[in-house]
């Protein structure tokens, strides 16, 4: 239902998702900005905290150089008729607008200053849904000394939406929203970031960072919600020459006040506190080996009573202690070989104990007694360079192990007469797999060929299956619902330095399990649907971009095939769509 992350998002290092409900909002991403996505995979709870049970996604912006910057960007999309075209609603096309604008200066060698404006516009595919939103960012780092440095990085985000969760039908309302389905949002939220850097002269930092943000989500339905998160982290880091050593140590306390209709306006508090060590070291300058601990500390204050559930003092807490374990063994530049090993931990949000809400006649009902959910994942991996007919990159092979106790998910209920979801504590899990990827350049003459693949095999299973009425699942195989076992995807780009042209595919194989409950929806047709449609997906896109000088024109064609798909049930996905981008650099 949009509740709850086992993937911690960050932005500069702090954490980005919002702290009522533990999701992440894309549009906070200043994407108009960044320099490089960091992607963790496996348990990282040891530095970044329970929402870090699968990983980090961590997005860094670009830094000042020492001559001034400004970059402009201008694209349009359009979207084409559906592939059935008794699915079409619109005369004319639907279409997307974005606009953006970044300017980066260093004034008088001390302050850094960089801002930006980002604009998108969108009609959408979807009947009576549309977005209109407006981004700003604002970012300052002052040099105090040569070692000490000051900053304060802001997000100001606001935005006009609608949007709905199922269709109407899967003919003719495919694009349609199911009666009484639509939410119009007006959401302002704002991030503002202050920090201090000391950098020691025996190779020491200390980092102290903070976080004021703000949320303010007007939806319909009864969903509004407003709230206020203040985060502190202080980290210390050290670097033992003498032993090839590195240690990271800190504390976080983040605090978030919560009034919303979701959570049948009353005022919650959310209080999350930690204390980490972390401790990396080299030996024999081939072998890395990584240890780290976590402690942290949950707590919800809410009222005393709620919806007949009596919670005594209205407080409810709990804490954890995990563990984290890393080695990798380089055998030379081009190969080496990895495991790891880590313990995770997620407390329940506000959102998932105390929501309560409904949509197209389903009640979403609060679990004022869910459980922590705790489980471990394990990955052993190999790295190969690899020189084979002209092609000469890496080839990554990896296996994966992960499981959970208490998992949490929205699962059917039947509460008094009405029939909805409610997050509960589902049993025990396992989740295996592989991965293979590989990247690396080709030369077909003097032409430089980029290439990316991977392919990854889950299989998610339910450790004591119990049948389909338990866990209300559409399916009677053991497997978590909302899962895909196959994922295949492939990117190639020729790059004739002022031409780059590229083509991109992706394989995904059947979401085998749903919520059953989504079949009782009157005419929605969604069982039916999914038994005609139960061979997952293919998607083909193309790409053309011309470099002038400064100026770079880029052209996409996305979906060229008008494949029909989902990415979850009852939503159809974008049919087949033309872009034209314009970057030019001042």
């Amino acid at each position: 239902y949009g509740a709850g992350s086992r993937v911690m998002l960050l932005i500069d290092d702090v954490p980005a998702l919002q702290s009522d409900a533990g999701f992440p909002n894309w549009g906070d991403i200043p994407v108009e900005n960044i320099s490089q996505i960091e992607v963790l995979k496996g348990a990282a709870s040891a530095l970044y905290g329970s929402s870090a049970l699968n990983g980090i996604i961590n997005i860094r912006r670009k830094e000042v150089g020492i001559n001034p910057e400004t970059e402009v960007s201008l694209g349009y999309t359009s979207f084409s008729d559906p592939s059935d075209l008794i699915k079409k609603w619109w005369d004319e096309s639907p279409y997307g607008i974005n606009a953006s604008i970044v300017h980066r200066r260093r004034i008088k060698e001390k302050l850094d200053l960089s801002a930006s404006f980002f604009y998108r516009k969108l009609e959408s595919f979807n009947d009576e849904t549309f977005q209109d939103r407006q981004r700003v960012t604002l970012n300052m780092k002052y040099k105090i000394s040569p070692r000490l440095y000051a900053g304060i990085n802001s997000i100001f985000n606001f935005s006009e939406s609608s949007d709905f969760f199922v269709w109407q039908n899967d003919s003719d309302g495919a694009f349609r929203p199911y009666p009484g389905n639509v939410s119009v949002k007006n959401n302002d939220r704002f991030m503002i970031d202050p920090y201090l850097i000391y950098y020691g002269d025996d190779h020491t930092r200390h980092k102290l960072q903070m976080r004021y943000f703000d949320i303010n989500n007007d939806n319909g339905l009864n969903q509004s919600n407003f709230s206020q998160m203040y985060l502190s982290e202080y980290q210390f880091q050290k670097k033992l020459v003498d032993l090839d050593a590195n240690i990271t140590a800190g504390g976080l306390i983040a605090s978030t006040d919560t009034d919303a209709e979701l959570f049948g306006d009353s005022t919650f508090n959310n209080l999350n506190s930690a204390v980490y060590l972390q401790l990396d070291k080299k030996f024999i300058k081939k072998l890395s080996v990584g240890v780290g601990a976590r402690y942290e500390y949950n707590r919800h204050k809410s009222p005393t009573r709620f919806m007949g559930v009596d919670i005594p003092n209205g407080i409810s807490s709990d804490g954890e202690m995990v563990f984290r374990a890393g080695i990798n063994y380089e055998f030379n530049p081009y190969s080496s070989v990895r495991a790891s090993w880590g313990q995770g931990y997620r407390y329940p949000t506000i959102t998932e104990r105390f929501i309560r809400t409904e949509f197209s006649g389903f009640g979403i009902f609060p679990n004022v007694n869910l459980t922590p959910e705790k489980g471990w994942s394990s990955e052993i991996g190999v790295k190969q360079g690899i020189k084979l007919l002209g092609y000469e990159g890496f080839l990554d092979i990896s296996g994966f192990w992960s499981e959970y106790e208490d998992m949490m998910e929205f699962t059917l209920v039947l509460v008094g007469n009405q029939v909805g979801f409610q997050s509960q504590n589902i049993g025990n899990t396992v989740i295996k797999g592989i991965e293979f990827s590989t990247f690396g350049r080709a030369f077909v003459g003097d032409i430089p060929i980029n290439i990316y693949g991977g392919y990854t095999y889950v299989d998610p299973k339910y450790k004591e299956f119990e049948g389909v009425v338990k866990i209300g699942s559409s399916s009677d195989e053991n497997i978590l619902k909302y899962r895909n076992r196959h994922n295949f995807k492939v990117d190639v780009e020729a790059d004739l330095t002022t031409l780059t042209f590229g083509v991109s595919a992706q394989r995904v194989s059947n979401m085998v399990a749903i919520d059953a409950a989504l079949g009782l929806l009157d005419g929605a047709n969604i069982t039916e649907y999914r038994a005609a449609n139960d061979n997952g997906y293919a998607l083909f896109d193309v790409r053309v971009g011309f470099v002038f000088s400064d100026l770079k024109l880029s052209l996409l064609a996305n979906n060229i095939f008008n494949e029909e798909y989902t990415l979850r049930p009852a939503l159809l996905e974008a049919p087949r769509n033309y872009s034209i981008r314009l970057d030019y650099d001042l």
